[in-house]
């Protein structure tokens, strides 16, 4: 599974939208809308927060892809950002 926030693009005047998508879980989502690139950019970050959150909440694990060791969140920023693959713990 792989995360995937798109760069924001202006609709029209005053909107603009940002791709958002959770590879290998739900795929793309349908572009997030704001008044402003940095709310659109926002509200696609925080979509995908959200839903990292609660599939972490039914007993899902993120993993670092490159040995599938656990990524612990209380080192968020300090460790690789590459943590970007979920699975059960039961895998």
């Amino acid at each position: 599974m792989e995360a995937r926030i798109g760069e924001p693009y202006q609709v029209d005047a005053r909107t603009w939208a940002c791709p958002a998508a959770l590879e290998g879980v739900d795929g793309r989502y349908p572009d997030i809308f704001g008044d402003g690139s940095m709310q659109a950019l926002s509200l696609a970050m925080g979509l995908i927060a959200t839903r990292l959150g609660h599939m972490l909440e039914n007993d899902a694990q993120l993993v670092y892809p490159e040995d599938r060791s656990p990524w612990n969140g209380a080192t968020f920023g300090a460790a690789n950002p590459a943590a970007r693959i979920v699975h059960r713990r039961d895998d």
